[in-house]
């Protein structure tokens, strides 16, 4: 319950709530102090508003004095300088209604140059000495020489409609003028509306948000650290499995989120700027929206917040593979790989080139950290490049010496390098393999001889001492018993001999392969039935599971009836008496499958795949009558007709399977 969906969306929420009252508060105690209202009262910043509105009026209204008394220019030309507002009234120019002010212009003789007088009430006054500049129509240079003097502060030349030609017109420091400003506080600050009661109300909040603004923050840590805790787990003690939107990859979430949160919050900063800077007018409305944008900017914040961890719960890099950026880089990764390698290396030269290039241009406009970021990167790439280098020489030089077991490690490798560290591994695997096989090989020959060795030398030893018997025999029992005894061991001598050349002649493929449609029940039934009195006189029952449908195959007839045999044989010779024989046929894709499982009579010390090898019995003893060959000719006649022999040992359970191309 704890780490259900609502309960866990209630969270999201409560968390952006918090960080939306804690931005809040902080705007507000930081305006607060910039206002002065934890040092000073109310009325000091009204005050301080007041002489701040009343300097920029007075140095405004020199100006204007200045412009229209002191320069010999016309209306129209003044507003083709620029000088338009000037010629308006001096009320509305001002921005003030007519009861907001008074004021007075003084000369240096204490005359009064302008003044007005028209507002009522109680002010504050405040009084200031101040010059401006004011443009002069160089029409004959004498004549303003004379008037003006020559010490002017600047000269333009600029052309002015009613002149046939461009004029020069200067620009005169005006002598310092007394002003005094009278500002009634109601009528003044009245432009700014509902923004002096905001301030009125924030100073009177100044204190009470500090305690606001701790508890926000406390609540807004209980609630993260409980979503740290549930990311990513419907259960407590779950497995970790980022659902919903945390699902998706962060690039997406970063550029989407991002993206809305990067307009919400320039709205948000238009706003807050426009208020700290300049006082513009705001309401309880305009509030409203602030605090809406600061809670979807913070809603954005929490929720991808809450994606990362989930997502960084989650192990081996999930965050990071999930993100399409990956999956892009990975994909011009392969499209590069694929190029040959000079095309590789130019189009790596190029970006590089392209990069150098766009560097240069950025310095050349005198943007210096693109030039510090390029080098950084460059000698990163030449720093990983010898690194990976290095990995791969010291890998190739120790594997040159033998140390085929000491691998490369390709855990910081990327690219080519990575590749190609893995193609020295694969390397030195198929070394070790090779020269395990070859010792295989070398094992297998020596076994081999001395299989040959003792196969042939066993019956030719009998064959040699009976004869021996037989002449000095003197009985005519006796001779009989003897030759019983040559004539088996004579067989036998032949028996191995001829399996010996069919081993050959199936190794090498020199035997004709006649390939007909055979149907599997029939060609089991057939085997069955040839072997039931050696099967019934070893004490074995043979089960068949007859095929629902007819089953026909691909194969020699002649060479599968001698597998077969071999396997029956093996079963007659090995297998436990009293046991079952078990007998399946089925279809596999386009195979034919037979397979043949029965019970070892002595434990099977051996492996499958040495039981397929040449002179290999179950017995290790060699106690047994056979060569040895059975299973590695039925292997060899098997791949002569496209076919595959797989044999299994499990304890003493002793399993073949024949996998022959499906016939039509």
């Amino acid at each position: 319950m704890r780490y259900s969906i609502p309960v866990k969306f209630l969270a999201i929420l409560l968390t952006a709530l918090t960080l939306t009252l804690s931005l809040v508060c902080v705007l507000g105690i930081v305006q607060a102090e910039a206002f002065g209202l934890y040092t000073g009262s109310f009325d000091d910043w009204l005050h301080h508003r007041l002489e701040r509105e009343s300097y920029d009026l007075g140095n405004g209204l020199v100006e204007r004095y200045a412009v229209l008394n002191l320069s010999n220019c016309a209306t129209d030309t003044l507003r083709q300088l620029g000088y338009r507002h000037f010629l308006q009234d001096v009320i509305s120019w001002s921005g003030f209604n007519a009861e907001a002010f008074r004021y007075r212009i003084t000369g240096k003789d204490g005359g009064v140059l302008e003044s007005l007088m028209t507002s009522q009430g109680e002010g504050a006054t405040f009084s200031m000495v101040c010059s401006a500049e004011f443009p002069v129509l160089v029409t004959n240079e004498a004549a303003v020489d004379r008037v003006y003097g020559r010490d002017y502060i600047r000269a333009e030349s600029v052309d002015i409609d009613g002149y046939e030609e461009t004029m020069t017109v200067r620009y005169y420091e005006s002598e310092k003028f007394a002003v005094e400003v009278t500002l009634i506080q109601e009528g003044a600050l009245s432009r700014y509306g509902s923004s002096v009661p905001l301030i009125r109300s924030l100073y009177a909040l100044r204190f009470a948000m500090i305690p606001v603004l701790a508890a926000a923050l406390a609540v807004m840590a209980v609630c993260w650290v409980y979503l740290c805790c549930a990311a990513g787990r419907a259960v407590p003690g779950g497995t970790l499995r980022p659902g919903g939107l945390n699902r998706l990859p962060l690039d997406i979430y970063l550029v989407a989120g991002g993206g809305l949160g990067t307009i919400l919050g320039l709205e948000a900063w238009r706003l807050i700027s426009a208020w700290l800077s300049n006082g513009e007018n705001y309401n309880q409305g305009t509030l409203v929206i602030l605090a809406l944008l600061l809670l979807g900017i913070s809603c954005l914040l929490v929720g991808f917040c809450y994606a990362l961890v989930a997502q960084a719960k989650m192990k081996n890099r999930y965050w990071w593979k999930k993100t399409l950026l990956r999956k892009l880089a990975l994909l011009i990764g392969k499209a590069v790989d694929k190029l040959p390698a000079i095309w590789k290396h130019l189009v790596i030269g190029v970006v590089l080139g392209s990069g150098v290039a766009v560097t240069a241009l950025l310095v050349a406009y005198g943007s210096w950290l693109p030039l510090a970021l390029a080098s950084v990167f460059y000698l990163a790439v030449i720093c990983y490049g010898a690194y990976a280098f290095e990995a791969l020489q010291r890998g190739a030089e120790r594997m040159s010496q033998g140390n085929l077991e000491d691998k490369i490690d390709t855990r910081y490798l990327s690219g080519s390098y990575k590749n190609c560290a893995e193609s020295l591994n694969a390397l030195a695997d198929v070394a070790v393999v090779a020269a395990q096989k070859q010792m295989q090989s070398e094992r297998m020959r020596t076994e081999l001889i001395t299989n040959v060795s003792h196969d042939i030398k066993t019956p030719l030893t009998s064959i040699i001492n009976y004869v021996d018997l037989l002449q000095r025999a003197s009985a005519q029992a006796d001779s009989e018993q003897y030759l019983q005894v040559l004539g088996r061991q004579s067989q036998r001598l032949k028996k191995l001999i001829e399996d010996l050349m069919e081993l050959s002649r199936a190794s090498s493929g020199n035997m004709p392969v006649d390939i007909i449609t055979l149907d599997a029940g029939e060609t089991l039934n057939q085997a069955i039935g040839e072997f039931s009195e050696k099967l019934e006189s070893a004490g074995l029952t043979v089960v068949y599971e007859q095929p629902g449908e007819l089953l026909l195959f691909r194969a020699d007839g002649r060479l599968t009836w001698r597998v077969l045999s071999n396997l029956l044989s093996n079963t007659v010779k090995y297998a436990m008496p009293g046991t079952r024989i078990y007998l399946q046929t089925w279809q596999e894709d386009d195979r034919v499958m037979i397979s043949l499982k029965n019970i070892s009579r002595e434990p099977l010390n051996v492996s499958a795949q040495e039981l397929t090898e040449r002179f290999v019995r179950g017995d290790s003893a060699r106690s047994t009558e056979g060569s040895g060959l059975g299973l590695n000719i039925a292997k060899s006649l098997m791949e002569l007709q496209k076919g595959s022999l797989e044999l299994s040992i499990d304890g003493d359970l002793f399993k073949v399977t024949l996998s022959f191309p499906i016939g039509g």
